[in-house]
């Protein structure tokens, strides 16, 4: 039975890898839009640039790995005389880019990504095209999308600001040759059999790091209680919009990563430099995370590809984070924006 839980896990992740923003995966469009589509807005772009040599340049900002580079480039080939101007930032930085320029009555991107901070741009609908109007009519993809994940970027009076990109459902990302040198079992099945829960994780990191002392099993707290929380039914604010934090499972979220505390390395900024060198020098055996960090531990430690391995989490099944796109009322070509987006 285990073994085809975490294999359903895993084929789970890799659909989800496939298909999301943050990793930036090139068949977004293959999977929200059939070809039928996009002829159409192949023929729209033509003609919102009359069939001349204008070229339309869309212009977006984008932090590391929400969109792949590869991607973006497809989208000339894919619509010929359309080009995407990106700018990219940090994931640190973005959010607060957004916030000065809209503060300032500065002019946003025509193409914008948010991450799950998209809940603070809700109250400026004006700035964006609801995508429930002409010429998007998003209705019509609706059902292609997570219900949770599509209701996140409507307003309260019933506007759509964004498309999905992607979720974060959670795994546990592991590097098998510092557990093998620990006496650990290696396999995602037999390592998730033995850390199913945050009680039994820790037990093992007690032995992991009983055998190697100079190793951590997990990386910093935060992530802990970022992965224990999005376990939970619920998180900080209720669907009628009611602040819920200081209740009893954000408590219990909270008081799971505290008891992880002798098994962190440390540190509180996510992808940092000290990050990226404590999983590349192997001070660091495990850390849970959305299934689209892949590409973030292959750019932070070189040094250890082919040891790192996925399973499930300890805790069971959750959701961290998870993108969206939209289009800013500063775009004077919405048609062929939402085309691009689709």
């Amino acid at each position: 039975m285990m073994k085809k839980v975490v294999a359903a896990l895993l084929t789970t992740a890799t659909v989800a890898l496939a298909l999301s923003g943050c990793s930036g995966s090139g068949s977004t469009a293959d999977s929200t839009v059939t070809e039928q589509t996009q002829a159409a807005a192949a023929d729209s772009s033509s003609e919102e640039t009359g069939n001349s040599d204008e070229e339309i340049v869309l212009t977006m900002w984008y932090w590391k790995n929400s969109i792949r580079e590869d991607l973006i480039e497809q989208v000339s080939e894919q619509f010929p005389g359309v080009t995407i101007k990106a700018e990219l930032f940090s994931a640190d930085d973005i959010e607060e880019k957004i916030n000065t320029t809209i503060a300032s009555g500065g002019e946003l991107p025509d193409l914008l990504p948010m991450d799950d901070w998209i809940a603070n741009l809700l109250q400026y609908p004006e700035l964006f095209v609801d995508l429930y109007q002409e010429p998007c009519n998003a209705a019509e993809i609706e059902d292609q999308y997570v219900e949770w994940k599509w209701k996140r970027a409507e307003t309260v009076d019933g506007k759509l600001i964004a498309l999905p990109m992607d979720i974060g459902p959670t795994c546990m990302f592991y590097n098998a040759s510092l557990f093998e040198a620990a006496g650990l079992p290696t396999e995602p099945d037999e390592v998730a059999a033995i850390m199913s829960t945050w009680d039994d994780a820790y037990a093992t990191a007690e032995k992991l790091q009983q055998a190697t002392p100079d190793v951590k099993m997990f990386d910093f707290m935060g992530h802990l209680f970022v992965s224990a929380l999005g376990q939970q039914s619920q998180h900080m604010i209720d669907k009628e919009g009611n602040f819920i934090a200081d209740q009893d499972h954000v408590r219990s979220a909270f008081m799971t990563a505290v008891a992880g505390k002798p098994y962190v390395y440390g540190g509180d900024t996510e992808w940092s430099s000290e990050w990226a060198a404590s999983m590349n020098n192997g001070d660091v055996a495990a850390f849970v995370g959305a299934v689209w960090m892949k590409p973030e531990i292959e750019d932070a430690a070189p040094d250890t590809a082919g040891q790192w391995r996925v399973t499930s989490a300890p805790g069971g099944a959750g959701n961290v984070g998870g993108s969206s796109i939209g289009i800013t009322k500063d775009c004077e070509h919405v048609e062929t924006a939402y085309q691009v987006l689709t």
